[in-house]
């Protein structure tokens, strides 16, 4: 008998399935979380209205692994998602051993497990290479956190910005500028890859992406436009505005 497999994103397969059964498929194997749920209430809470709730009945959830011949003469299945099904087949053999134990499992999710809906920011070759600790910040922290993050690179690129133009010498006020807006521009373009205004450019959030490199050459950055704006015998115009001799005087 044919076999149908519904590999389509969460929301589509309900929308098919009816055409599907109609068509006289002796088992339909949905891989979606359309029809996981049997309590349509639970599903509404988590998902929204579903689409074809007279089809939920039909399909029976379990992992052909475990279930095994208890899924036999079933005609739709509702497959378990990448997390469960990980966590079955790990935790099975401990519940088949008798132990009196209870097991625990601690996941952490990959590009697998990206959501219901397929984005940029999801797909692995993007996802796989950059960073995205300001939208974690953000979400963990708030809006308040967010801005007050941004507004700390701001307070350091201007503050770095001023520092350097009352320079006296034009190749340190050149230098230290540029240093301090390099800081200030892989933050923002950090920032726009987080809100997806920007395609992905896998650079990191200076001093808070995870990456050893990435915290070292954003150290030395730091500390040569900290040297270069140290206060330092003839350094600085005497006045305190910007220096006049120097190169944006």
């Amino acid at each position: 008998r044919d076999v149908v497999f519904l590999s389509l994103e969460h929301g589509e397969s309900s929308k098919i399935a009816g055409e599907v059964f109609a068509a006289g498929t002796g088992l339909v194997v949905d891989l979606a979380a359309d029809f996981r749920v049997q309590d349509l209430q639970l599903y509404q809470h988590y998902y929204g209205a579903h689409p074809a709730p007279e089809l939920v009945g039909r399909f029976r959830y379990g992992l052909a692994d475990i279930a095994g011949t208890k899924l036999a003469g079933a005609g739709a299945i509702a497959a378990p998602g990448c997390f469960a099904t990980a966590a079955q087949l790990a935790l099975y053999p401990l519940a088949r051993a008798g132990l009196d134990v209870t097991p625990s499992l601690f996941a952490v999710t990959g590009s697998s497990g990206a959501g219901g809906r397929p984005r940029e920011t999801t797909h692995h070759p993007t996802r796989a290479h950059n960073l995205f600790a300001y939208s974690v910040l953000a979400e963990e922290y708030g809006l308040v956190f967010s801005l007050a993050l941004i507004g700390l690179f701001a307070f350091l690129v201007v503050r770095g910005l001023y520092k350097s133009l009352r320079l006296s010498d034009p190749f340190e006020q050149v230098a230290a500028a540029g240093l301090f807006v390099l800081v200030g521009q892989q933050a923002l373009i950090n920032v726009a890859v987080n809100l997806n205004m920007i395609p992905t450019k896998g650079m990191t959030l200076p001093f808070i992406s995870y990456g050893g490199s990435s915290m070292l050459a954003m150290g030395l950055t730091l500390g040569m436009a900290l040297a270069l704006t140290r206060r330092r015998p003839g350094a600085y115009s005497a006045n305190e505005g910007l220096a006049k001799a120097g190169a944006y005087a």
